[in-house]
């Protein structure tokens, strides 16, 4: 498990492919929605991304999917995975900067990583 990002993020939050908008509320999720919206950000299904909010403004990477590194979503982890992952990791959709976490793993020949929260210990 490894820690996605510097101490003045506010939050990081994951789009999957054909995602275009947050699908959460709250005051976080419209300004992420009108920034998206601003930028006229695409969505298709050979991409994900992350979107870093800061004060000062939000980041958007998108990164193209292939057999070495794509995302798994948030459905549920088969049984073989769910034991390596960390008792205190959650997928999310959205967390705040101080606890986004990725987890790499191997499923059906091909490199995944989860995205979602790992709490301080």
């Amino acid at each position: 498990m490894g820690t996605l990002t510097a101490p003045d993020f506010e939050a990081v939050c994951i789009l999957h492919p054909y995602q275009d908008r947050l699908n959460i509320s709250g005051d976080l999720a419209a300004r992420v929605n009108a920034h998206l919206a601003k930028v006229e950000y695409p969505s298709d299904e050979g991409h994900f991304a992350f979107v870093f909010v800061r004060k000062q403004g939000i980041e958007i990477e998108r990164i193209k999917r292939s057999q070495k590194l794509d995302f798994f979503g948030n459905r549920r982890l088969p049984a073989a995975i769910s034991d390596a992952v960390p008792h205190n990791f959650s997928q999310e959709d959205c967390v705040s900067g101080a606890s986004a976490a990725i987890i790499k793993i191997r499923f059906d020949d091909r490199t995944y990583f989860l995205f979602g929260q790992a709490p301080a210990p």
